[in-house]
């Protein structure tokens, strides 16, 4: 079984505290890639399948200059779902979250998970949420 995730996010601090945070709650032998850039974010998703992709909306910041948000990585991201990923989703921008939330919940046939968290609630659902998405 795949056990790999991918965490896309620009801001370094962020990337940090979700990087130990899941290397704390997932099971011994579950990968976690977390690129620095938009080049090794392309990289990532185009070398191999993940099981989860765990993705901020918004990007932009140094070494993402060409990505305005997760959407640029549309098509990259399309692939991965149809190749049986799943997507986690969290965003600080309450008005973006809800944009993503719409697009997800449109688009039943791209089979994104609808488990969207904001980044406030990740420490209280993560076991509810992300762990099954592996299993």
């Amino acid at each position: 079984m795949n056990q790999s995730v991918l965490l896309i996010e620009d801001c370094e601090e962020w990337r940090e505290m979700f990087l130990s945070r899941l290397l704390a709650v997932l099971p011994v032998g579950v990968d976690v890639v977390a690129p620095t850039t938009a080049a090794e974010t392309r990289q990532a998703l185009a070398e191999r399948q993940y099981a989860v992709l765990f993705l901020d909306e918004s990007l932009g910041g140094e070494g993402w200059e060409n990505l305005s948000s997760i959407w640029d990585l549309q098509e990259e991201v399309g692939r991965q779902l149809e190749g049986g990923a799943r997507a986690f989703c969290a965003s600080s921008d309450k008005m973006a979250y809800r944009q993503m939330v719409q697009y997800l919940n449109a688009e039943p046939s791209k089979a994104w998970s609808k488990r969207c968290l904001l980044k406030d609630t990740f420490d209280q659902e993560r076991r509810q949420v992300l762990l099954p998405l592996l299993a």
